[in-house]
């Protein structure tokens, strides 16, 4: 959603699916959707939370 710009579509699922994950991975995404948004304050926050968080073999980097 967020490469077809659906940004709050993608918000939305994002913040679902970071309620029931630890996975930083979820956080870097909805952090670039709400950067992307411009709601910096909050995408800093979920970078910071992404960064924290240990990464785990299930978590898959996207790029693009």
């Amino acid at each position: 959603m967020f490469h077809l710009k659906r940004l709050d579509e993608a918000e939305a699922a994002l913040r679902a699916a970071a309620k029931g994950s630890g996975s930083g991975a979820i956080q870097a995404h909805l952090a670039d959707v709400l950067r992307e948004r411009g709601k910096t304050a909050e995408a800093v926050a979920c970078y910071e939370r992404a960064l924290a968080t240990p990464s785990t073999p299930g978590d898959v980097a996207v790029d693009g």
